[in-house]
């Protein structure tokens, strides 16, 4: 995946002590291919380092990636169930847009909702 990475794409890693422990990707939104729009494909925390902070600084970095190829907006998926990650992404200032569809994930239907935040006005060093 790595090295047939695509232009506008972006594969962020968090290593602690040598050993990865985190990833998020992102690209070019694929449900509203708008120019200026980027997705937040994933963020996967490996359990034993939540709530530690690696979550929020690959999300970070993303947000300041986003605003470096001119982002005016970024959204993100996650699973309607999935309340942690949704209480996440609120107390970082994203916001559930209204928006839910069914995802097929390996034939299983996963009711996903939108979550969106303007990345207009915005620096990557206010960011930082």
């Amino acid at each position: 995946m790595l090295a047939k990475l695509e232009r506008n794409h972006i594969v962020l890693v968090a290593e602690v002590d040598g050993g990865v422990v985190g990833f998020a990707g992102g690209g070019p939104a694929r449900r509203l291919p708008e120019d200026g729009i980027f997705e937040l494909y994933a963020l996967n925390i490996d359990p034993p380092h939540w709530s530690r902070g690696v979550g929020s600084a690959l999300l970070d970095a993303f947000c300041v990636w986003s605003v470096t190829v001119k982002a005016r907006e970024v959204v993100l998926w996650v699973a309607q169930e999935n309340a942690r990650a949704c209480r996440f992404y609120e107390r970082r200032g994203w916001a559930w847009d209204g928006t839910v569809e069914d995802w097929n994930h390996q034939e299983a239907i996963v009711a996903e909702c939108r979550y969106r935040k303007s990345m207009e006005g915005r620096s990557a060093a206010a960011l930082r």
